[in-house]
């Protein structure tokens, strides 16, 4: 096997776990500093389904734990409505960083018919907390 076969072969095989793993659900990290908030819009478009699409958006550390108020973690989006949430550190002294991992999941329901989800959208962003401006804005993966 030559070496391009195996740089190919390592890529198909890293690509191919994350895929798997974001099928019903997108994530991604980011590091907020002293006076940054972490948010999270989604969005849904609508498409082929008039149904509301049912999701949670969920904020964890490092270590996987949960953080911030789990009764603003659930939300049902109606076509053409969004749903934002956020979180920051208001402990973290100039210079720290707070790693932050944000989940955005669509609920399993087998009574739903699929696609109500399909034109979910959602986006991160990283904003100034006292000044509102926006630092980073980026679309997290689709599904």
């Amino acid at each position: 096997m030559n070496s391009h076969s195996v740089v190919m072969s390592l890529l198909i095989c890293a690509l191919a776990g994350p895929a798997a793993a974001q099928e019903t659900s997108r994530f991604t990290v980011v590091a907020i500093t002293a006076g940054q908030t972490a948010q999270v819009i989604a969005t849904n478009g609508g498409g082929r389904s008039p149904l509301a699409c049912h999701i949670e958006i969920v904020f964890a550390d490092r270590d996987g734990n949960r953080i911030g108020d789990p009764s603003s973690m659930a939300f049902v989006l109606a076509p053409g409505s969004f749903a934002a949430t956020s979180i920051n550190h208001p402990n973290l002294l100039p210079g720290e960083r707070f790693h932050v991992r944000a989940v955005v999941s669509r609920f399993k329901d087998k009574t739903i018919e699929r696609g109500e989800c399909d034109e979910l959208r959602a986006r991160m962003e990283v904003f100034d907390t006292a000044t509102g401006k926006t630092t980073l804005s980026w679309e997290l993966p689709s599904n």
